[in-house]
């Protein structure tokens, strides 16, 4: 920290004593000039200390014109304003010849300031349009891919209920479908949402996907007491697609198998995710396996937990009665990491 503070007051005091420069250095050369030139200058005194002035105006600030006006003034009635050799004013005409240049030279620098600005606010605005152009192709890029990746999800499932060896696909396993593809709409709207607002589209915040996925899961569970609370923590965009399948899937086989009152809950530690879905029903049966006693819903959960998210998945009952699914998983993965 105090070397970026360091790199920055020693830019600063670059800036500084270049613009200031400025005004010594100009003043310095616009002098020489004139007395160089002063047979075709005799008349017109101040023709190359306007121009010194104009330049440090527009090189340098408001505030170093000023300094170069002050020097340009100085130099012209001591050197080529008679009496020479006298910084005072000794004369009404000397008087009105500083006081002229002095005028004409703070209207110049003004309207330069003006002009320098109106050249500012321009570049802003130009950088700002070139942050939102870069900004909204990152955008569509995102966009273009989550769909990408939300119809690839909808492939899945579809491959996993053919793969279930079913001729004809029952209703509710068609509804089951139907529920995870507006799970995925409702997921893919609170991104375009948080896009529109400026915020971060590479993260989801889960309690906003809690709040969006609340209705479809009351709808699931009807009249049974459910509950869902989510800690406000983000997560990457394809962690947070995948668990709302796996929360809308947890869900659904709850409000299938079990019985009573439906809890939810997502919560955060350091860089681990913990899904919890808990129920009052009989729960599982004695030896519960997930891999011999799979069907379509935990073949699903399966997959999803351990593939997509590097997960491990926990199936219990919970003390008393009600069968309990919890779901641990990094936060940031990568497919790419399962062959690593």
């Amino acid at each position: 920290m105090s070397a970026i503070l360091w790199r920055t007051a020693r830019s600063s005091g670059h800036d500084f004593l270049l613009r200031y420069g400025y005004a010594v250095l100009l003043t310095a050369i616009a002098g020489a000039l004139t007395q160089l030139f002063w047979p075709l200058l005799q008349h017109h005194p101040f023709t190359l200390f306007y121009a010194a002035v104009i330049i440090t105006a527009w090189y340098g600030g408001l505030w170093p014109s000023i300094v170069s006006l002050v020097l340009c003034s100085e130099t012209a009635n001591y050197y080529f304003l008679p009496p020479l050799g006298n910084l005072s004013i000794a004369t009404s005409e000397e008087a009105i010849t500083m006081s002229l240049f002095a005028l004409v030279s703070l209207l110049i620098s003004g309207t330069i300031e003006r002009l320098r600005a109106a050249q500012r606010r321009t570049v802003q605005a130009n950088e700002q349009l070139r942050r939102s152009n870069r900004r909204l192709r990152s955008a569509m890029t995102e966009t273009h891919h989550r769909v990408k990746n939300n119809f690839q999800f909808i492939s899945a499932l579809v491959d996993i209920q053919v793969m279930s060896g079913s001729e004809i696909a029952p209703t509710c396993e068609l509804e089951r479908l139907g529920r995870h593809a507006h799970s995925l709409a409702l997921i893919h709207d609170l991104l375009t949402q948080e896009a529109k607002t400026g915020d971060d589209m590479q993260h989801v915040r889960l309690r906003d996907m809690f709040d969006r996925l609340r209705s479809l899961l009351e709808s699931v569970v009807g009249d049974r007491p459910f509950s869902m609370r989510a800690e406000d923590v983000r997560m990457p965009v394809r962690q947070g697609t995948v668990t709302a399948i796996l929360i809308n899937e947890l869900v659904s086989n709850a409000a299938k198998h079990g019985e009573g009152a439906i809890e939810v809950s997502l919560t955060a530690s350091g860089d681990v995710i913990r899904l919890e879905v808990l129920d009052d029903g009989p729960g599982f049966p004695p030896n519960f396996s997930p891999i011999k006693d799979a069907y379509t819903g935990i073949e699903l959960v399966e997959k999803l937990s351990r593939w997509d998210l590097g997960g491990q998945t926990h199936y219990e009952n919970a003390p008393g009665a009600g069968a309990r699914v919890t779901i641990t998983f990094p936060r940031e993965y990568s497919i790419r990491q399962q062959t690593a």
